[in-house]
């Protein structure tokens, strides 16, 4: 009663579809219980409890689509939190021969390593079961193989971390379901606190190249943004201990973990899409020439919504210089020829975006 997925496949949530998944289960359980009569050691029937569909799938997470889907919110933009993901009422969850009805998350991973694929599971449980035949061809696929990651970025209490190696984190609840006598199916499904827990990898030279103080007990929030895209958040999370040193292509790394104190209105937990940065490239040129030798100013003027990182110069493909301060500024000695100048601003997780652009010619 399992299907596996070997490339990009959609699956039914609900009544849309979700892409690039990889992986789709689902099992049947159900516990027997004995009946016995007073004074007598052997049972004299069984009594078969109510049955319970478990599920796993496994998909790449380049958006908030699956997640959007579990919540009933069209579109990935947005926040979505753990308490909306395990307190959706139950929607169906079905691959093209089988399915969970009343599917609920009870648990939920993301991992990413530098190089390797942006990866996420999520654990499901519902009480009915559902096969048929969904019309997969309703939705399109975009994009085939796995994704991966050219960076990572953390930000810790609102500061960036930087050589970041690998990460996982994850989210789990333990539903309780609420019976009355008589009655086999439940009238009412309850969660305890969740947990939230994540372990950090980075490079041992990062302190170096910048890196912000970890082992603090202090709460703060852990963004983690992947190629500067999805971003997930923990909330109010306290340093628990450093892990063994270990290697990731040759180089020494150390493992933190972090656990969540919870948050009242996310229970700890969130999935959001990164905005990307604005970008426009001004400066001091006066039309399109210049004289060669002449010092030139370029500025930029830039924001970004959860915070710039930096805002880097260009003439063609060769990077001139970066600010971090606005206003956004760095000087050029123009050199004969004809140039082509741009900036690109940078946020903190990583996310580019890049200017207008000036073609100067300097004789």
């Amino acid at each position: 009663m399992a299907i596996r997925l070997g490339k990009n496949y959609p699956i039914r949530v609900g009544t849309g579809f979700a892409t690039r998944v990889q992986s789709f289960a689902v099992n049947k359980g159900g516990q027997l219980e004995m009946s016995y009569e007073m004074g007598n050691s052997s049972p004299v029937g069984t009594d078969r409890a109510t049955v319970e569909y478990t599920g796993n799938l496994a998909w790449n997470p380049v958006d908030n689509l699956i997640e959007n889907r579990f919540i009933g919110v069209t579109g990935a933009t947005g926040t979505v939190t753990l308490n909306q993901l395990i307190g959706t009422t139950g929607v169906l969850l079905q691959s093209k021969t089988d399915g969970i009805n009343f599917a609920k998350i009870t648990s939920l991973e993301y991992s990413c390593q530098v190089g390797g694929p942006f990866q996420a599971t999520a654990q499901v449980r519902g009480n009915g079961w559902n096969d048929g035949d969904p019309a997969l061809a309703a939705s399109t696929i975009t994009g085939a193989g796995d994704y991966k990651s050219k960076s990572i970025g953390v930000v810790v209490n609102g500061q960036r971390a930087v050589r970041v190696a690998s990460f996982r984190l994850s989210a789990a609840v333990q539903p309780e379901d609420q019976y009355e006598m008589g009655n086999q199916d439940p009238f009412e499904t309850t969660t305890e606190t969740p947990s939230v827990n994540a372990e950090i990898e980075w490079w041992e030279d990062t302190l170096a190249t910048g890196m912000m103080e970890n082992e603090s007990d202090a709460p703060h929030d852990i963004v983690i943004g992947v190629d500067g895209g999805k971003l997930l958040t923990m909330k109010n999370a306290v340093w628990q201990d450093t892990g063994i040193r270990g290697s990731v292509r040759g180089a020494g790394t150390r493992r933190y973990s972090y656990m969540s104190k919870g948050d009242s209105s996310t229970d700890g937990f969130q999935v959001s899409l990164n905005t990307a940065p604005t970008c426009t490239l001004t400066g001091s040129m006066t039309g399109a020439s210049a004289v060669a030798g002449q010092f030139i100013t370029l500025t930029a003027t830039a924001s970004d919504t959860d915070g710039l990182y930096k805002v880097h110069f260009y003439r063609g493909t060769t990077k001139l210089g970066d600010d971090n301060t606005a206003p956004y500024a760095i000087g050029w000695t123009a050199t004969a020829g004809t140039h082509v100048l741009s900036a690109k601003a940078e946020d903190i997780f990583g996310m580019k975006t890049a200017s207008n652009s000036y073609t100067v010619t300097a004789a």
